[in-house]
């Protein structure tokens, strides 16, 4: 039973922490089963909110609105929008193994889903069953939902502006490799995780014949105007200027 008050006074039941679909929801863990994340709202609470924010809270409780408000404020979000522009350049070997190739291309909406998962394993976690999710641990009560990281094409979200796309082509003569563009609009606590898990992998297997990093990639919150280059610290996206900023 989950325990904190909900902002009209009553106590926060399993009946007011349902599951929701909604892709701009937080997301938070699977009891018992820190290796997964699910993605869950708080229907009691305005947009959804419940009190975790990526994978680093645990959703023991649902909080007040006023606690993400605090929480975002330290994390430097800014209003309630969690859209961002998304802008990646790789330079790939151009040896990569067939199962590579097939994991990236159905990332970047080229192919099918493969077989197996190397690249990106962290997927949301739905919780399908019909009891308390913060204390049901059933395998059949929980359902991973796999999805391309950068598979979206057209017309991006209004608040994000512009067209979404990826391409991947083999490069080949003098200097051959497999080189990646894409343009996305996502999500931040949905994507978070998946992105954060492809980045490791661009760095592991990024080549540039000139020596210098293989990969670059970029982040605009959708309120800003201006798109930061980015890079890893440990779990955290931070810029790439000023390490101590987080994006």
């Amino acid at each position: 039973m989950l325990a904190s008050s909900t902002p009209g006074g009553g106590p926060a039941t399993a009946s007011h922490c349902r599951r929701t679909r909604s892709s701009s929801t937080p997301r938070w863990r699977r009891p018992s089963r820190g290796s997964r994340s699910v993605s869950a709202g708080c229907g009691s609470h305005p947009y959804g909110l419940c009190s975790s924010w990526g994978s680093s809270w645990p959703a023991t409780s649902c909080q007040p609105a006023e606690s993400f408000s605090s929480r975002s404020q330290a994390l430097g979000c800014r209003g309630m929008s969690d859209l961002y522009e998304l802008l990646i350049t790789a330079e790939l070997p151009a040896d990569l193994s067939d199962a590579e190739l097939a994991e990236l291309r159905w990332h970047l909406g080229r192919g099918p889903e493969p077989k197996e998962f190397t690249i990106v394993t962290d997927f949301e976690v739905e919780y399908v069953g019909d009891g308390d999710p913060a204390a049901d641990v059933a395998d059949d009560s929980w359902k991973t939902r796999r999805e391309p990281l950068m598979a979206r094409r057209g017309p991006s979200d209004a608040r994000v502006g512009g067209v979404d796309f990826s391409e991947l082509a083999l490069r080949q003569g003098r200097h051959p490799a497999w080189v990646l563009t894409s343009r996305q609009e996502i999500h931040g606590p949905t994507h978070w995780n998946m992105l954060i898990e492809m980045i490791r992998w661009l760095e592991r297997r990024t080549t540039s014949p000139w020596g210098e990093e293989g990969l670059n990639f970029y982040l605009r919150h959708c309120e800003d105007t201006t798109l930061r280059a980015a890079r890893l610290n440990g779990e955290r996206i931070v810029s790439r200027e000023d390490p101590g900023q987080l994006l």
